[in-house]
């Protein structure tokens, strides 16, 4: 990785010792643990995807007495995932 820049980062007593204990237990430098720290908060999140959106949902009914439409809806909200 090439650097491009630098700046002086001011840090309270515990975020210090954190800091540096987190370097001594990874064997890396001080800078590297808060290079990658900032790094890894200024990536854009993931986002969610449209299945875990949806999982409550996904599924089908195989009830020949249930008509599809308003009925199907009625018994998909009240459907309960946990079949303990």
């Amino acid at each position: 990785m090439k650097l491009s820049g630098s700046i002086t980062v001011r840090l309270g007593t515990k975020a210090l010792r954190l800091v540096r204990a987190r370097a001594r237990a990874q064997k890396v430098s001080t800078s590297d643990v808060v290079r990658a720290l900032i790094e890894a908060e200024l990536e854009p999140r993931a986002s969610v995807s449209a299945l875990e959106l949806s999982r409550a949902w996904v599924g089908a009914i195989r009830d020949a007495n249930i008509a599809p439409g308003e009925k199907a809806r009625e018994t998909l909200e009240a459907w309960n995932p946990d079949r303990r």
